[in-house]
């Protein structure tokens, strides 16, 4: 055990196998900060986050993302009182595949969902927002 207020570095395993590093022990107990930000660097590291946008879905197959190679996720967030149906690489049929509940049906894509291809969507009534954030 490290002393009061000193840190102590301590080494874990992550579920992919990855290494994660944290100091730990803030003020003599084990802090989570130490674990959470390390977890955090961990699953973030080397990602750019697009600035944030919104794209207006209608009653027709709307592109949402268009195909990127360099795609590592996104979070695509309803913020619409419609509801929006998403489609990967074809044209989005209503009520079908992944649909958005309103005001805040979210649909995240990580390394376990990855799609570069084209990110389409349509909506159950005209001029629905949705909240887009793509990471690289």
């Amino acid at each position: 055990m490290a002393e009061s207020g000193s840190t102590e570095t301590v080494r874990e395993m992550a579920q992919d196998g990855a290494d994660i590093t944290a100091a730990v022990m803030p003020s003599g107990g084990w802090g989570i900060r130490g674990w959470l930000s390390a977890i955090y660097t961990h699953f973030t590291a080397g990602l750019t986050a697009s600035a944030p946008a919104a794209v207006s879905v209608g009653v027709a197959s709307t592109v949402i993302l268009v195909a990127n190679a360099n795609r590592k996720g996104c979070l695509l967030v309803n913020t619409s009182a419609g509801y929006i149906s998403l489609a990967f690489g074809a044209a989005a049929v209503l009520y079908s595949g992944i649909t958005l509940g309103p005001l805040d049906g979210t649909f995240k894509m990580d390394k376990h969902s990855l799609i570069l291809g084209e990110i389409r969507g349509i909506a159950s009534q005209a001029a629905c927002n949705i909240g887009v954030q793509e990471l690289t």
